[in-house]
């Protein structure tokens, strides 16, 4: 999903939304309408979090964005954020002894720019990408809801992200507005996966038997009118 930061609102666009949104929107979806370049304006914001979970790890998180009008007509806006994530579970294997596997990280970056070049005709084109890494899967094992696995001789470290392009030329005419949507995504998930707790008694010995990789792209291109 996108990362909330400097997200304007975020719409429930009820079915069908096949006209502007593609075949896949006829049951509605979910928009994220992030915050535009304003013309004329020069603004700024920024923020830093601090993490602490009693029972696991610490992590800090740090996120910018600033809009720069470029003339009369052009403005940009340009976002960021890199977020650390505190391990909770713990490993406490022959062949693994570790302590908060579960750290991660996630960053995503949104570019903006606003051509305006009369009060008919707006044109937004961005481009935003967003990668998150964990280095162990967060699965508890045990029926008494402990945070220690002894039954994971070996990590399940995973990787996912997404990268989208999109144009957005709307023309205002007296009697209405016409939209033009394009967009490009790609889309990509990398997971590696430890699965020897099937049997127990192999897993708490340390022997790592079974694991499966899982690697996906996806592509697609949506033009709306």
């Amino acid at each position: 999903d996108p990362n909330p930061w400097d997200m304007g609102r975020v719409e429930i666009l009820k079915g069908p939304q096949g006209t502007l949104f593609g075949a896949a929107s006829l049951a509605g979806l979910i928009r994220y309408v992030p915050n535009y370049p304003e013309l004329g304006k020069w603004s700024g914001t920024a923020f830093y979090d601090y993490t602490s979970v009693e029972i696991g790890g610490t992590a800090s998180s740090y996120a910018a964005a600033i809009n720069a009008p470029m003339g009369d007509t052009v403005a940009m806006r340009v976002s960021g954020i890199l977020q650390h994530l505190p391990g909770l579970l713990d490993s406490n294997n022959p062949s693994r002894h570790e302590q908060d596997t579960t750290t991660g990280r996630s960053w995503s970056g949104r570019a903006m720019m606003l051509w305006q070049p009369s009060d008919q005709l707006t044109v937004n084109a961005w481009y935003t990408r967003d990668r998150r890494t964990t280095d162990d899967l967060n699965l508890v094992t045990f029926a008494d809801g402990t945070y220690t696995r002894d039954d994971a001789p070996a990590p399940s470290p995973a990787e996912n992200g997404y990268s989208l392009a999109t144009l957005d030329v709307r023309y205002a005419f007296d009697w209405a507005t016409l939209v033009s949507l394009t967009g490009y995504q790609q889309k990509d998930s990398h997971n590696r996966m430890e699965s020897s707790n099937l049997i127990l008694p192999l897993a708490q010995a340390g022997i790592s038997y079974l694991r499966s990789d899982r690697k996906v792209d996806a592509h697609g291109l949506l033009q709306g009118v």
